[in-house]
């Protein structure tokens, strides 16, 4: 789920001048957001995963305060919200999102939720150059460290804005699914693969720098049945997220090339064309191993 802060300005093409294709609007990218959501078995294991494990993972407070990081549209927030207030009297919850588009939404969905407990503060601030005023209790990074041009500074300054007692949550895309997409096609069609980044590479980080850790992965996959051909305009819109650029300023045949490696990764089960996309879970906490 690529809900992401930094969709915002980190979204860059070269443009068709260089032969590559247009970036994405704000606009743009949230209409793939949408129908990917629609198509998408992340949040149900994921729900799952959050209503199992995370409370243990919580400090147990009068008052917990979150930072989520790419809040998007609320779309997951407003499923972790819930959960996160049977374990508190008061939540403070602060939101960075730079996407107007999306923050519009998330604004919109704070109103029609009414959530008891919870006290919000809806920033347009990027994550790399927000200063909290105080500690939180969770951060989470919700399918948004691709964005981010410095994943390792951002863990650690990550790190820096947690309680003693502080979880990180990242929620990441493993080096299946869409991550082999780009592998194969992203640097051709943009010009650029400076997004993409798995979970393995997220654990390297994380290894190398004895920040101490858990990490699951969950199954779950992607319904392209109705999108495979990508020749309609939400098949375009859709293939456009997945290679964060306007794919409408493509050749016809790198567009093909696409759809053919889509459906030879894809598993047809019931008459759907399914791609296997698991999503991984990382629970940092705040206390750096000694070197």
């Amino acid at each position: 789920m690529r809900d992401s802060n930094a969709a915002s300005g980190l979204r860059k093409a070269a443009g068709n001048g260089a032969g590559f294709a247009d970036s994405l609007s704000h606009e743009a990218y949230a209409n793939g957001f949408r129908i990917f959501n629609g198509i998408s078995g992340e949040m149900p294991v994921m729900l799952r995963w959050m209503r199992d494990c995370l409370p243990g993972l919580l400090p147990v407070r009068d008052g917990l305060s979150v930072l989520s990081v790419g809040g998007g549209t609320g779309y997951f927030d407003f499923e972790l919200i819930p959960i996160l207030e049977t374990r508190c009297r008061e939540l403070r919850y602060q939101v960075l999102e730079p996407n107007p588009a999306h923050r519009k939404q998330f604004e919109t969905g704070i109103v029609s939720e009414a959530f008891g407990k919870t006290r919000f503060e809806v920033l347009s601030v990027k994550f790399e150059d927000y200063s909290p005023a105080a500690r939180f209790d969770l951060l989470h990074f919700t399918q948004c460290l691709y964005y981010l041009p410095d994943r390792e500074g951002a863990i650690r300054r990550a790190m820096d804005m947690i309680s003693e007692e502080g979880l990180i949550l990242v929620f990441h895309q493993t080096p299946e699914g869409i991550h082999q997409i780009q592998r194969n096609f992203l640097k051709s069609a943009k010009g650029s693969a400076a997004e993409m980044f798995s979970s393995r590479d997220l654990r390297e980080i994380l290894d190398r720098r004895k920040i101490p850790y858990q990490a699951e992965f969950l199954d779950s996959f992607l319904d392209v049945t109705d999108y495979a051909v990508f020749d309609s305009e939400p098949g375009r819109d859709l293939l456009s997220f997945f290679l964060e650029c306007d794919v409408r300023s493509l050749e016809k045949k790198f567009v093909r090339e696409v759809s053919d490696f889509i459906r030879n990764i894809s598993i047809f089960k019931d008459g759907r064309q399914l791609i296997y996309h698991p999503v991984a879970i990382f629970s940092i906490f705040n206390k750096i191993n000694p070197e």
